[in-house]
């Protein structure tokens, strides 16, 4: 069975199937997750996307994981039970194509720079839970910094604060502009958040200052040898 088709009948998979049913009845695309997904006896950190009829049209499993320990702050080895995924993925929509990524994958700016080497790629997706350490310091500079180096909009999706829970959630479910304008934050607490972008500012901005344009893929990807004196 195809691994896209398997959530219709897995027993153990009725949160995509929910997510399916309100895509269907809402008529809506729809960016699910993330969830563990066992797969070939291995688990991903995974996100799936539903279109309009309910199908999942795109999956993308977490690159990058999460092994830190911050002296007097978070400690986390994501991969003592996750394993890394190894491809990009993105969601075609009628409008345009959505890169796909999750929480840690936005600290690397290789990693967008990959996926808006598509020019149709314009708005980036990040379902993410930085914590209170690192998210007071980090989740505006990176959230916006992904959006002007990827001249993209950022749609990021963050579980409300509980200062209670094991693992101390940070918020801040946003979007910003490609120009790094915060168009739209949740705060730390629950609630539904909307935005109306204009993708015309995409190709605005990428022709106004085309960065995309101007890399020098023959320098980065070189090696460069340095010669003792």
């Amino acid at each position: 069975m195809c691994i896209r088709d398997r959530f219709k009948t897995d027993p153990a998979a009725k949160s995509m199937r929910m997510v399916s049913e309100m895509a269907q009845k809402h008529q809506k695309h729809i960016i699910a997750g993330s969830i563990p997904e066992l797969r070939d006896t291995k688990v991903y950190n995974t996100m799936a996307c539903f279109d309009p009829s309910g199908e999942i049209i795109a999956k993308y499993s977490k690159c990058h994981l999460f092994d830190v320990s911050v002296k007097g702050g978070i400690h986390c080895v994501e991969s003592t039970h996750t394993s890394p995924g190894n491809s990009f993925a993105t969601m075609q929509t009628p409008y345009c194509k959505i890169g796909l990524g999750i929480c840690y994958d936005i600290r690397f700016p290789e990693f967008s720079a990959a996926l808006v080497q598509d020019p149709e790629v314009k708005v980036l997706c990040f379902p993410a839970s930085f914590n209170t350490t690192t998210g007071p310091l980090h989740w505006d500079l990176y959230r916006r910094a992904r959006a002007v180096d990827s001249q993209a909009y950022c749609l990021l999706c963050a579980p409300a604060a509980d200062e209670q829970a094991s693992y101390p959630a940070y918020g801040h479910s946003s979007v910003v502009s490609p120009w790094g304008k915060v168009l739209a934050d949740a705060g730390t607490g629950e609630g539904a958040l909307r935005a109306e972008i204009d993708l015309d500012e995409v190709t605005k901005f990428r022709e106004q200052i085309p960065v995309l344009k101007h890399k020098r893929q023959d320098l980065y990807l070189s090696l460069i040898h340095i010669s003792e004196p």
